[in-house]
């Protein structure tokens, strides 16, 4: 497996565990959802090719956005506080998790 496929494999499985204990998204934040998958997907789409440093980049820009944009979902939702709605924990084990696999591809 190369390493492009390794780190798409888990951005999309980290994703979709996130996207489903997300708290009920406004219309707005649906449309930024779809959004960042579309510019994902953008990323990805000259497979088998090295990775390169400004793809890296490009690639750490989208995830910091991304980070943030699941920590403004999550913010002032005290009223889904229970386990099956993400928390902070989620959302750094999903960034380690992303770093990790980056960090394999360079190997």
């Amino acid at each position: 497996m190369s390493p492009n496929n390794n780190l798409d494999h888990v951005v999309q499985s980290s994703m979709s565990h996130i996207k489903a204990k997300l708290p009920p998204l406004t219309s707005e934040q649906r449309e930024k959802m779809k959004a960042f998958e579309k510019q994902y997907l953008d990323l990805f789409k000259p497979k088998g090719q090295r990775m390169r440093v400004s793809w890296k980049v490009q690639f750490m820009r989208w995830l910091q956005t991304l980070i943030d944009f699941f920590r403004e979902c999550i913010k002032g939702n005290d009223k889904y506080n229970g386990d099956e709605y993400l928390k902070e924990y989620d959302i750094q084990a999903f960034a380690r998790g992303v770093e990790k696999a980056l960090n394999e591809g360079r190997k």
